[in-house]
């Protein structure tokens, strides 16, 4: 596989790749991947309040993005279009605000283990959401520990 200027992702991994202790990096986006440059986040967690939860929440504060995600890991239930729209919708009712007081760029990734609608499918490809299904990720870990 050949790497044409990405050189900051390959530091970055490089970087990580160094680390005394256990670090799992999942670089996906088989249509971004050198289009655009990926998420490097800065903090990586989850949002729980009283009314909302959002599984995966990674954030660049320096460069102004925010990564929301939701997993879905039930057999036999593909993640759906409500899904979808339920991820869009809790993002938008979290204000974060970068270092000069303007709203983060979102982007949104799904993960589900009984894959997704076609429905989902649709909304993902119209709003830039990432889907990474049991396949997927099954075919990245095995990458990463061969």
């Amino acid at each position: 596989m050949e790497f044409i200027g990405r050189h900051f992702e390959l530091n970055e991994l490089n970087r990580l790749y160094q680390q005394p202790q256990g670090v799992l990096c999942i670089v996906y986006g088989r249509r971004r991947i050198g289009k655009t440059r990926l998420l490097t986040p800065q903090r990586v967690g989850a949002h729980w309040s009283s009314s909302e939860q959002i599984d995966v929440v990674a954030i660049n504060w320096d460069k102004g993005q925010v990564l929301y995600g939701e997993c879905k890991w039930q057999r036999g239930r593909a993640l759906s279009l409500s899904d979808v729209e339920k991820l869009i919708e809790r993002a938008g009712q979290i204000d974060l605000k970068s270092h000069w007081g303007r709203s983060l760029q979102r982007h949104f990734i799904l993960f589900s283990r009984s894959g997704f609608t076609a429905s989902a499918q649709n909304l993902a490809q119209e709003t830039g959401a990432a889907l990474v299904g049991l396949s997927e990720l099954d075919a990245i870990l095995a990458h990463a520990i061969r």
